[in-house]
């Protein structure tokens, strides 16, 4: 059976409102390669109101230390970035899912089998304006170089040829070497989420349960939860050690 359905129904299918350390967080599934563009857009729009949003707050008090750190946090463009990978027949980790946080707006993308990428979500992750924070982050950048994007179309002849670019995320930061960095401690780089978050006031525990069978055609919101702990923990973590700066 193909059960195939509209692609409004599918949109909104995909749709979780879940709840991680009392935050309200809206997680979109995108499971269909027709939604990719649509869902980044989006996610892009939430990028750029985050920085809105905190400027409006800061314009509404008069202190100036405030107005002068707004001034450098309306600047900002921070991204939580996370893989989850599965084994192959042959005993390889791919990359299956890719999840990116922005404030509590989240996106699940299934990864295609092929090695192309939308041009939208391509562009995205080679932004070097943007600061993706995460964990394991050299294995996360060396699985998205492994997809490449169409940057653009040339007529020759008679023929219209596609020229790719591979995905290449410069700006991918690892939480704990910038918690180091900015708190001026070694011995955190290697801290895990829920250590980090102490470092700065926070109280961010683990996920609880067994890890999700990641090739799941289906989520329940438990499931949805646990996988986008990371990005937006990582988000969250690093949002609150900039703000130090």
């Amino acid at each position: 059976m193909m059960n195939l359905m509209p692609q409004s129904f599918r949109s909104e299918m995909g749709m979780y409102d879940i709840e991680i350390e009392g935050a309200n967080v809206k997680v979109s599934i995108v499971d269909d390669p027709d939604l990719v563009d649509t869902k980044m857009d989006e996610l892009r729009s939430s990028l750029l109101s985050q920085k809105n949003k905190i400027k409006k707050i800061f314009i509404t008090n008069f202190r100036k230390a405030f107005l002068k750190n707004k001034k450098k946090t309306s600047k900002r463009k921070v991204v939580g970035l996370d893989i989850k990978f599965v084994k192959t027949d042959g005993n390889l980790n791919i990359g299956k899912l890719l999840l990116l946080c922005v404030g509590s707006h989240c996106l699940m993308i299934q990864l295609p089998d092929s090695e192309h990428i939308s041009r939208t979500l391509g562009r995205f992750l080679s932004d070097e304006t943007i600061c993706f924070l995460g964990t394991g982050m050299s294995n996360i950048v060396s699985e998205l170089g492994s997809f490449s994007f169409c940057t653009q179309r040339k007529k020759r002849r008679n023929f219209d040829v596609s020229v790719y670019h591979r995905v290449s995320v410069n700006t991918g930061v690892e939480v704990g070497f910038l918690a180091a960095k900015i708190l001026k401690k070694p011995n955190v780089e290697n801290y895990g989420l829920a250590e980090l978050a102490g470092e700065v006031g926070m109280d961010i525990k683990e996920p609880i349960g067994e890890c999700p069978n990641w090739n799941a055609k289906v989520f329940s919101h438990e499931e949805v939860k646990y996988a986008v702990h990371n990005a937006y923990t990582s988000y969250v973590i690093g949002n609150k050690l900039l703000d130090m700066l």
